[in-house]
This record gives C-alpha cells, sequence and structure tokens, in this order.
C-alpha cells in the first residue's frame, strides 16, 4: 500500500467474536484507556519503555545516552541557536544544543545540555526482529468514529488530536525497504483471534517519532523510530469517497493512492482481511553512525548491573527485594541473576527459560540430557552442568561427567544442549542442573 506519514496511536479493544460496535461497547475508544498518565503499561510490560520516553514538542521521542534523543529526521524541526526545541523527561526540560542527521535513513540524534537520568539500551541483533512482540509510544490522536464498506465494520478513522502521550503493543510482521528512508519494520492492526487483544494498535497523526522498543534478551530496548502508515484509501476508482485515512483491519476492496484524488488508484485484494500497518524506521542497520554520534555511551547489557540499569528504575534499584541478584519481581522461581543469564525478563514468568531435561540415545545407549538459553554477549557469567546419582552427595562437572551436545545461536541468545556420560538405565536414578554464578 502507499504510505502517508503516521503522525498518533490509535487503538481499539477487540474482543474474539461480535462486531465493532461491540467493541465501542466496551469502551476502547476511552481516551484515558491506554494514556501514559492514567494507565500506563504495566504487569509483564513494565520499564518496557515509558521510563526512557520523553516529549519533544507533541510527540514522542527516545533518550539513548546520558546526553542524547532519537528522533525522526522528517519531522523537519531544524536546531536554532536563539530558539534551541527543548525535550521534557519525567518533567523535567532539557535544552538541544545540537541536530545530527543519520545518511540514508529517517532517523536524527539530538544533543541536549544537562544529564539524563535515565536511557535506553540499543537494539542490536542485526535483522532480528520479525515475530518479536512491540511497544509503541507516540503523541497522536484519539480513536475516531467507526468506518464501515460494503456492508460490514472495517475500523476506526482517526480522531481528534488531544496530544497525551498513549502506547499500545504489536507485533513485528516483516520488514519493509522504506522507500529511501531506510530499513522500516512493519506491524499490521490485525481485529480478533489475529491480534493482540484490547492493546493491539496501529498510529495515526503525531506519532512520527514515537519510539519503538523490543526485548533482546529479556530487555527492553529501543529498536525503531515511528515513520508511516498504509495509506490514502478511496472508495472507488475513481471519484467518490476519500482521501481517508484510518486505523483499518480489513481495507480489503477499499482502493490505496496517494492524497491527490487524480492520482491512479490500486484496488485492495482480497477475500481475506487485510489489515493496514504501520511503518517504523530501524535502528541495528544504523548502530556504527548512532555510536559514532553519541560516543558510544549506550547502555550495553552485558554486565549484570548494566542489566539492572536497563530493567529497573532509579527507586527500584534502590530496593535489593526488587532488582536486588536474589531478587524475584515476577514470581517465576528465577532469580534476576538468573533470568540475565538465560536471557529473561524479570517482569514476566518465563517457564520457557527454565532449563529442560531430556534423554538422548547414542549408538544405542539412552543418556540424560538438560537444555537451557544462554544470552549472548554476557560477560560476567559462569556455566556449569552438573550432574548427581543420589541429590545428598556432591554434584559433579567437567569433561569426565557430561559433553556439549549442540549450541545452536538463535540471535540474542543461544540454545545449550549437554549430556551425561553416565548412561541411563531403567530403574536408575539420575538427575542434571545448570549452575550459573558470577565469576
Amino acid at each position: 500500500m502507499p504510505l502517508a506519514r503516521c503522525f498518533g496511536l490509535v487503538f481499539g479493544a477487540m474482543s474474539l467474536a461480535g462486531s465493532c460496535r461491540g467493541v465501542i461497547v466496551m469502551g476502547s475508544g476511552d481516551p484515558n484507556f491506554n494514556d501514559t498518565d492514567i494507565n500506563p503499561p504495566g504487569a509483564a510490560l513494565t520499564n518496557s519503555g515509558l521510563q526512557w520516553t520523553g516529549r519533544f514538542g507533541d510527540t514522542g521521542a527516545a533518550v539513548i545516552s546520558p546526553h542524547h534523543f532519537i528522533s525522526a529526521k522528517h519531522l523537519g524541526v531544524d536546531f536554532n541557536v536563539a530558539n534551541p526545541p527543548t525535550f521534557v523527561l519525567q518533567g523535567v526540560t532539557y535544552t538541544t544544543t545540537a541536530k545530527t542527521d543519520i545518511p540514508n535513513c529517517d532517523l536524527t540524534i539530538w544533543t541536549v545540555s544537562g544529564t539524563f537520568p535515565v536511557f535506553a539500551p540499543l537494539f542490536s541483533t542485526l535483522d532480528a526482529e520479525i515475530g518479536r512482540r512491540l511497544i509503541v509510544f507516540g503523541g497522536g490522536t484519539q480513536r475516531g468514529v467507526p468506518y464501515s464498506f460494503g456492508g460490514q465494520d472495517r475500523g476506526w478513522l482517526w480522531g481528534p488530536l488531544d496530544g497525551r502521550l498513549r502506547w499500545g503493543i504489536n507485533e513485528v510482521a516483516a520488514f519493509d525497504p522504506g522507500s529511501g528512508f531506510g530499513s522500516q519494520i512493519y506491524a499490521t492492526f490485525d481485529f480478533g483471534p489475529a491480534g493482540l487483544g484490547d492493546y493491539e494498535c496501529a498510529l495515526s497523526n503525531r506519532d512520527s517519532g514515537g519510539p519503538v522498543y523490543l526485548r533482546e534478551a529479556g530487555v527492553w530496548k529501543v529498536a525503531a523510530v515511528n515513520f508511516s502508515v498504509d495509506g490514502y484509501f478511496y472508495e472507488a476508482a475513481t471519484g467518490g469517497v476519500g482521501p481517508f485515512l484510518g486505523a483499518l483491519y480489513d481495507a480489503t476492496g477499499l482502493y490505496t493512492a496517494d492524497s491527490n484524488p487524480a492520482s491512479p488508484r490500486t484496488i485492495v485484494p482480497g477475500p481475506a482481511p487485510v489489515p493496514t500497518g504501520f511503518y517504523s524506521t530501524r535502528i541495528s542497520p544504523h548502530l556504527a553512525e548512532i555510536r559514532a554520534i553519541i560516543g558510544s555511551t549506550d547502555l550495553l547489557t552485558t554486565t549484570f548491573s548494566n542489566w539492572q540499569t536497563a530493567s529497573f528504575t532509579p527507586a527500584q534499584l534502590a530496593q535489593p527485594s526488587v532488582s536486588g541478584p536474589d531478587a524475584d519481581p515476577d514470581g517465576d522461581g528465577l532469580t534476576n541473576f538468573q533470568e540475565y543469564a538465560f536471557g529473561a525478563p524479570p517482569w514476566e514468568a518465563s517457564p520457557a527459560a527454565l532449563p529442560v531435561v531430556g534423554k538422548t540415545t547414542v549408538t544405542g545407549t539412552d543418556y540424560l540430557t538438560i537444555s537451557y538459553t544462554r544470552a549472548n554477549g554476557l560477560t560476567d557469567v559462569s556455566y556449569v552442568v552438573e550432574a548427581s546419582s543420589d541429590l545428598t552427595g556432591a554434584w559433579s562437572s567437567g569433561t569426565l561427567v557430561t559433553a556439549l551436545v549442540a549450541a545452536t545461536d538463535q540471535g540474542d541468545v543461544t540454545r545449550v544442549v549437554v549430556r551425561d556420560l553416565q548412561p541411563f538405565v531403567t530403574g536408575s536414578k539420575r538427575w542434571m542442573r545448570v549452575r550459573v554464578t558470577s565469576p
């Protein structure tokens, strides 16, 4: 579909059955529903980026170093020494002192006087964004009136612009080359079982420059900056209703073109529902240029101390019962240090991060195995696989006790499988475990 520059967040609370009229009854059009001041992200989304998101004019932007924040180039904001733009983070206003554009993309880095108290890590695993859950922030419009076409509900038009910072979730569906503005991630506005529930989101007016955060090895990191949305839309091949923009979970049968009513139009094919989507400029392809500007002061979560800084607020860091190495704030049985080592988030139960015991057969003989995830790039963790026959004596480890079966790089974590060297026979007892320590 053609692109229209994205500029607010439009949200629809989506039930698994019924039409959008039922959704409206559920109150998803309430402007307070996803307002960051009234209903901030919580539970598994605790500390998922809001703490690093400030206000730049009437939209959002992410802090990425003690003295820098990142925004969208196409906003067209210029640096003026006599009247420099300002940025507000956690109620404190910072004055900009310089602006540096990243070549061949829509990213721009602003420098401020003063020092930010917090800043976001940068998503660094190249080409690993697809399929990951995202959270996005923007300062745009409310959800507007319902839109129907061909006797079917299709979504909502953009509503009033009120400048309130809002949030929503989605999932990276694909990459887009970006039409000369740099590589983009693309996420679609999916209805019902295809979506993510009440907070599934689309972008709208004034969301440009807002940040997108993805998790990497259990840590939320800024991964993209909002750029554009699908559109414009028309109801006929010529003439008719249009151009218009909206958060549509099914654009089938509509026509797309630019905002000029005289431009050639292309029909959106069916029969399956075709949701609209939004585009955000990726950060990972431009890490070298970004780090050259900010002086390599981004937060690298390769030590437990930096992981704590990225995962907890300053107030939480002052509470060892929440952020300490032995704390378990999500109650999933893994301590914070274990979550860090296994690449799991501290605020969401992570059963998949628990080591798993299994069995393998080698030349007709069965052996016990254990598999676990190891967060890549860590510099202060030691992983030791141990075995025991009775749980009462000492656990044993080393090359005479276990052997590596496989180590599969999965991007930001490696899946490791280790087997016992003692054969496992029916009626025998054998245990394995993974011990993670800081050297």
